[in-house]
């Protein structure tokens, strides 16, 4: 599925708006950009650059479940 992102003058948005969910929602689904999805879209850029700069350590499953049941064991008490 494509994506586009359009910023659209406040004088035409509901028009525009009432066409696109005339649609399927499999056809268009509207994606709104509040300031929650910016802050993680923002989180996620920053996640992706730090892997692709190859400072990332990666775990495998086995190693991801040998550190979590020692971080749980550490809590238990």
């Amino acid at each position: 599925m494509l994506t586009i992102r359009l910023r659209i003058n406040e004088n035409i948005a509901k028009h525009i708006l009432f066409f696109l969910n005339r649609f399927d929602k499999n056809e268009v689904e509207i994606i709104e950009e509040s300031e929650d999805f910016l802050k993680v879209q923002n989180l996620m850029k920053q996640e992706l650059a730090y892997i692709e700069s190859q400072n990332a350590e990666f775990y495998s499953v086995e190693e991801a479940y040998a550190e979590l049941k020692k971080n749980i064991k550490r809590y238990e008490a």
